[in-house]
C-alpha cells in the first residue's frame, strides 16, 4: 500500500507487487468525499475517511493484510491517521 500526500489532496493505493497492478484505491478527489462535507481534504479527518473507504474496498476483495509504504513521509499526522484507521478496520498493517 502506497501513500501520496500532496498539498491539496491525499491518495492511497493498494498495489499487488507481483503483478504491478492497483488492487484498490481511495483519494480525497473522489466525489463521495465532497459529499461528506469535510472541512479540508488535507486534514487528519479526511485521511481517516480515505482509509475507511480503502479498508472497505480491501475487505470486499478479501484482503486482510498489507505492507504500508509511507513513501518517505514521516510517520505522523495524516500518514499515521491512515495506518491507524486501517488497523481499526481490522486490516493488518
Amino acid at each position: 500500500m502506497c501513500v501520496y500526500k500532496g498539498h491539496a489532496n491525499l491518495h492511497v493505493q493498494a498495489i499487488d507487487d507481483e503483478t504491478g497492478t492497483v488492487v484498490a484505491t481511495a483519494t480525497t478527489v473522489m466525489p463521495q468525499f465532497r459529499a461528506l462535507g469535510l472541512a479540508s481534504p488535507t486534514n487528519i479527518e479526511a485521511a481517516r475517511a480515505v482509509a475507511e473507504v480503502l479498508a472497505k474496498r480491501l475487505a470486499d476483495k478479501k484482503i486482510g493484510r498489507v505492507v504500508f509504504d509511507r513513501s518517505g513521509y514521516p510517520y505522523h499526522g495524516r500518514v499515521k491517521a491512515v495506518a491507524d484507521a486501517l488497523r481499526a478496520a481490522k486490516i493488518a498493517v
